[in-house]
């Protein structure tokens, strides 16, 4: 008796499934005397057979080690296979050719049913609903790599110094504005739950590890606030460079208010320090306190 492919394995080589539908569509054989669904000799292929469809469901439907006897069997068996697997572009447009010259060869053939008709159509609407999911699933890929390039860009540029008139708060505060008011806010109102707090986890791990290396500090030094939000002094060239960046800060965090204590600390530290704002802080208390601020229900939320 063969022993039963290993989940190791299935999960480790995906294309073994794609081949295997795609096999599979392309063993549907159509003439006018008989109509069955090719199953290879192959003990491998036997074997994947039953890891992706079950031996108990050969057995019910009585399935014997070379044929499916019957179209309406092979496309309801094909439509229940189409509808537990995913399956790559590739292996997608090669099962579309294969249906295609199974209609074409039905065409020719007088005397086939409606129901056998309606389950060809059935199973070509799920290769086509197939097709959709991947093409969705490419925009949110590349939406995603946008979303990881765009946050890339905003560390790069903190660490060329181009925030260097900003305090060290500020700095992350522009970072979370700008992916909020970017790709990468658009991709958290679509990216899955564990996905999206991956993403802003390490969003927080970054801003953390910016934080310590400009304060020449560690993650575990509680140091005078103050420090984290001080700015440079560019009064005598408000117009530069600089200042341009502390007016850009305060423009987009003009819709700061007191509930949001530890963001309003940041962008106005001249005011009265808000009352659950420690008078010493880690970066990481830092950086979680504006956190709970700028994250609502989970999504990146500035104004």
């Amino acid at each position: 008796m063969t022993s039963a492919l290993s989940e190791e394995l299935l999960s480790g080589l995906p294309s073994l499934k794609q081949k295997f539908l795609v096999d599979l569509v392309n063993g549907i054989d159509v003439n006018r005397d008989h109509i069955r669904l090719q199953k290879s000799r192959d003990g491998f292929v036997s074997r994947l057979w039953d890891a992706y469809t079950g031996e108990g469901h050969r057995r019910q439907s009585q399935i014997n080690d070379n044929v499916i006897e019957g179209l309406d069997s092979c496309l309801t068996w094909l439509n229940s296979l189409t509808e537990q697997l995913t399956f790559t572009n590739n292996a997608l447009v090669q099962v579309n050719q294969g249906l295609t010259r199974v209609k074409t060869d039905l065409a020719q053939v007088a005397h086939f049913a409606a129901d056998t008709q309606e389950q060809l159509d059935i199973l070509e609407h799920n290769v086509s609903r197939h097709f959709h999911e991947l093409e969705q699933q490419i925009q949110d890929l590349d939406m995603r790599q946008r979303a990881f390039q765009q946050m890339d860009t905003l560390f790069n540029s903190w660490s060329a110094g181009n925030y260097a008139a900003l305090s060290i708060a500020q700095r992350g505060f522009l970072v979370v504005s700008e992916l909020a008011w970017g790709v990468l806010g658009d991709y958290c109102q679509r990216a899955s739950i564990d996905d999206r707090e991956q993403i802003l986890l390490d969003l927080r791990n970054r801003l953390i590890v910016r934080m310590v290396q400009d304060a020449n500090v560690t993650h575990e030094s509680r140091i005078d606030a103050n420090v984290w939000v001080q700015c440079l002094d560019l009064s005598h060239n408000p117009g530069g460079l600089g200042g341009q960046y502390q007016q850009a800060v305060a423009y987009l965090g003009n819709g700061i208010n007191d509930q949001k204590p530890f963001t309003r600390f940041v962008l106005e530290p001249s005011r009265e320090r808000p009352l659950v704002v420690p008078f010493l802080m880690t970066a990481p208390r830092l950086v979680k306190g504006m956190s709970n601020d700028l994250l609502k229900d989970g999504y990146l939320y500035v104004n």
